[in-house]
Formats: structure tokens, C-alpha cells, sequence
């Protein structure tokens, strides 16, 4: 939530959306999903591998193709290099 947003919007309105786990940075919220995906793919089967037609989830398989690529051209936050 920025200042804009807490301008245009009322609290009562933030915290209405906050009650129902509105997503404020929704590319922030698709990175969690596919990064608890993760953690449970790892959970699963021991690894990271994903393959890339991984059929139970094709989604994660292309994010952790892309979070692989981002690594390389140093592209990623070192908080997302930490978390991974």
C-alpha cells in the first residue's frame, strides 16, 4: 500500500480488503504462490528439479525456468536469491 493508494482509498476500505487477503502487489503475490509451490515440489520429490513438462503444475515448471534465467543474467534481488 502506497500513500497514493491510502489517499484515494478510505482505511475502512483498506482494511476491508486486508480482512480478505486482498493482494496489494500482485506480481509480488504470484512470486510467493510459485515459490510455496516450490517448497512443496521440494517437499515431494527432494529436489528442485522441476521438469519442463512437469504435468501436475506446467506453471511452475516455466517460473522456475525463469527464476533460473534471472539468476544467470543477474537479473533477481538478493532476497529472492536468499529465499531460493
Amino acid at each position: 500500500k502506497n500513500q497514493e493508494t491510502k489517499k484515494i482509498i478510505s482505511q475502512d476500505r483498506i482494511d476491508l480488503l486486508d480482512a480478505i487477503g486482498f493482494a496489494w502487489d500482485p506480481l509480488k503475490a504470484r512470486w510467493d504462490a510459485n515459490f510455496k509451490a516450490l517448497e512443496e515440489y521440494q517437499k515431494k520429490f527432494g529436489d528442485c528439479k522441476v521438469p519442463k513438462r512437469y504435468k501436475n503444475n506446467p506453471t511452475l515448471a516455466n517460473w522456475v525456468s525463469e527464476q533460473r534465467k534471472m539468476y544467470r543474467k543477474l537479473q533477481m534481488s538478493q532476497d529472492r536469491i536468499d529465499r531460493l
